[in-house]
């Protein structure tokens, strides 16, 4: 990617580097150039370049542009004369500068830096990056959309791309993104929370509900003196989960200080991670009201988990917009797919474990929850059952019932998803050992997190024919192999390095929550604002704004 910028000199946005081509200005000599710095007037650099050169100028020298000038030279007898005068740097090119440093994001081995366009996946920087080391992009400031970040393996020839590191995240521009406040007040295990004062709550807006939730797109509403609150917003596998609403309300006032506890989520699995995310700063103060951005109160389940962690905190429900004195915004312990933090394990895993029964062996259904036409949900309760595990239901349990069901197992077996969540209610030390049945995760992200963190005995297993791509599709699982290998295995008790060539391998990689605040967007271009300013005035049921903003 390269773009002149004077009579002389091209900017290689590819290299990161200031390319000085004294023929383009018709220099026929030997040639100097000179830069600049036009605050302090002082130079920068000096260089003679031989007749037909050019010279590579790293964009970091004459950073930031706006602060340098450079000009061509000839030799004139025995002396230097301006070919080309001085020429500010800004004055032909706005740009804007980042850093990207791979271990911000959970990966400090040796790496490759891929930016990629979302909708072409063309490849707009690809930079190999050292251990523990960074790399720099200069790109257009008028630059109109995120693009997507990826960190890989080198391959082994040193050519092309290895595996991919950790998930694909969402990288804005400069230019896009929130401010991240200073004040940020650390606790043990890296939790964390930031204050704020007089600011604005609204209500989310969601786009289209029904869809997958790690795709629906949605705005929510946070304001501090008008700037978006990046705080307030949640990640799932590197990306927003939403964006911010564009306008700010008008809003009525309430004194004293709140908790923002954000979305609760209807699902269990996300319910006990993304929705019990903020909770542990609630646990800490119990006295201090709690704010759900929810139109309703929390189902009796959830309510009943919120009993069992002990949370008395007054519990308000975000159903219009509001100006609160005080608002406390803990940062989440769990961002799905991306980290969990040993503080949010501990401050959720309190339910103490039932004793633990000889041979008790559980498989853990999805059948009645996930069942889709043709799914082998049915048949593997039947193989599960025929070696001797108990079916269960979660879904048909209490929440008690359940953790006390899991505790009290030797073996725990399921397909990979939200019923494996569970144990992150219990507390102390977990003997049972957890078999999980790879559906599309493949045991990366959120749960091989969470085993770590809660010091697991859980691993996972591989007996696909054909990967499946995402949570809400068919698993295509070869069932006669698992029969066999359950055989074998007497229901995975004994023998188990007969599961070598089963067992999963997932990356531990996590990112932190300050790397993607540091990323949040908070505005966009001006085709995506227009889009969204008509979208949130749809969804709110703004009719006459809608049509006055359709006519535009």
């Amino acid at each position: 990617m390269s773009t002149r910028i004077g009579r002389f000199f091209v900017l290689d946005l590819g290299a990161d580097e200031l390319v000085v081509l004294p023929t383009l200005a018709d220099a026929e000599g030997p040639s100097r150039v000179v830069v600049r710095d036009q605050e302090t007037s002082q130079l920068v650099m000096s260089e003679v370049i031989a007749r037909g050169g050019h010279l590579r100028v790293p964009l970091a020298k004459v950073w930031p542009l706006a602060s340098h000038s450079v000009k061509l030279q000839r030799q004139q007898d025995d002396a230097w004369v301006d070919h080309v005068p001085f020429t500010p740097l800004q004055s032909v090119a706005e740009l804007d500068r980042d850093r990207i440093t791979p271990g911000d994001w959970g990966v400090p081995e040796r790496c490759v830096a891929v930016l990629r366009e979302p909708g072409t996946r063309r490849v707009l920087m690809r930079r190999a990056v050292p251990a523990g080391g960074s790399t720099t992009w200069t790109y257009p400031a008028d630059a109109e959309s995120e693009l997507l970040l990826e960190f890989n393996h080198p391959s082994d020839d040193g050519v092309g791309l290895g595996a991919r590191v950790g998930p694909t995240l969402r990288w804005s521009p400069v230019a896009f993104r929130g401010v991240v406040p200073a004040e940020v007040s650390h606790h043990e295990d890296e939790l964390a929370h930031t204050i704020r004062h007089d600011v604005t709550l609204a209500p989310r807006v969601l786009a289209k509900a029904g869809r997958p939730l790690l795709v629906t797109e949605g705005y929510i509403g946070a304001w501090d003196d008008g700037e978006p609150v990046v705080e307030a917003m949640d990640f799932v596998l590197g990306r927003q989960e939403m964006l911010f609403q564009p306008t700010v309300p008008d809003a009525s006032r309430r004194s004293g200080r709140v908790v923002y506890l954000g979305r609760p989520h209807s699902s269990w699995g996300h319910f006990l991670t993304q929705g019990l995310a903020r909770v542990w700063y609630a646990l800490e103060h119990p006295d201090t009201p709690v704010v759900w951005d929810s139109p309703a109160p929390l189902p009796a389940h959830q309510q009943v988990v919120l009993d069992l962690l002990g949370m008395r905190n007054p519990q308000h429900l975000l159903t219009e917009p509001v100006r609160w004195e005080e608002v406390v915004f803990p940062f989440p312990g769990v961002c799905i797919g991306d980290y969990v933090l040993p503080g949010y394990v501990r401050s959720v895993g309190v339910v103490p474990p039932s004793p633990v029964v000889p041979g008790k062996r559980v498989f853990l259904t999805r059948t009645g929850v996930s069942d889709f036409p043709g799914g082998p949900e049915k048949e593997i309760d039947r193989i599960a059952e025929s070696h001797g595990f108990t079916v269960l239901h979660p879904q048909r349990l209490s929440v008690e019932a359940q953790l006390a069901e899991i505790s009290s197992a030797e073996t725990v077996l399921a397909v990979e998803g939200s019923s494996l969540h569970t144990p992150l209610l219990l507390g102390g030390p977990l003997t049972t050992r957890f078999w999980a049945l790879t559906r599309h995760r493949r045991g990366g992200g959120l749960f091989e997190h969470i085993r770590r963190h809660k010091r697991l005995r859980y691993e996972t297993l591989d007996f696909l024919r054909t990967r499946a791509r995402r949570a809400r599709e068919v698993i295509d699982i070869d069932l006669e192999r698992l029969d066999e290998a359950l055989t074998e295995t007497d229901g995975f008790t004994r023998d188990l390095h007969l599961l070598e060539p089963h067992r999963e391998h997932p990356s531990s990689a996590e990112t932190s929550y300050l790397s993607h605040l540091r990323m949040t967007q908070v505005r966009s271009g001006r085709a995506e604002t227009a889009l969204s300013d008509l979208r949130t005035a749809v969804l709110a049921g703004d009719h006459d704004r809608a049509r006055a903003l359709s006519r535009r």
